[in-house]
């Protein structure tokens, strides 16, 4: 009998766990939809009305007020990564500003990711320390998407690297058939692609119209 009163209030402690799951989903689909980038004023106000609607018969009925709470929670999310894709967002084109006047770059930072062999480059990331053009340099911080044609040896992760080469600013999708170079940039936390070659055969993430210039020096 005290076996089976154990087992039974094992079972009960195992129920009430499953609804903690609902939560964390609710949750993390309001994150999803902000980060993509699908936040917009009448999915905020629907939510809100929805909630505000909620909130009125949660001191009366248990279930309204558990719908209340997962409803909070996805526009908790929602508004988290909304501002966080904001914020990624106006950094990148505060960075473009700066590089806008800028033909080509010479890059100083720290191979960041696993280095790939893709039609005959080398592509990796690249975290930025410091860029010049010319004989000044300036601290700068960033990501990078580098793919050299030119680069002489091997590079390995967390090398300290100097890489020269033609920037590539994304542009938003402009067709349904293009490819959304934009939105996986500001996904991946990349601030521009650097190119290293006059030509180069493209990859299914690059855009056609990226040719580069310079080399490794």
């Amino acid at each position: 009998m005290v076996f089976e009163a154990q087992n039974e209030g094992m079972d009960r402690k195992e129920k009430e766990k499953v609804p903690l799951f609902f939560p964390a989903i609710i949750f993390a689909t309001g994150c999803y939809l902000g980060a993509q980038g699908t936040f917009n004023v009448g999915l905020l106000l629907g939510s809100l009305v929805f909630s505000l609607s909620l909130w009125r018969q949660a001191s009366r009925n248990r279930l309204f007020s558990e719908m209340f709470c997962l409803c909070s929670l996805f526009l908790l999310g929602l508004l988290n990564c909304s501002v966080h894709r904001y914020l990624a967002e106006k950094e990148m084109v505060m960075l473009h500003e700066k590089l806008a006047a800028f033909q080509s770059l010479h890059c100083l930072g720290y191979v960041s990711s696993f280095p790939q062999q893709k039609e005959r480059a080398t592509c990796f990331l690249l975290n930025l320390k410091a860029i010049a053009s010319g004989e000044k340099w300036f601290p700068m911080k960033g990501k990078v998407l580098c793919r050299v044609e030119d680069w002489q040896g091997t590079i390995h992760l967390g090398q300290l690297i100097t890489v020269s080469g033609k920037i590539i600013l994304p542009h938003k999708k402009s067709n349904a058939g293009e490819v959304d170079f934009y939105n996986y940039m500001v996904e991946k936390g990349i601030s521009f692609e650097l190119l290293s070659k006059d030509k180069f055969f493209f990859t299914r993430m690059i855009p056609i119209r990226a040719l580069g210039l310079g080399s490794r020096k």
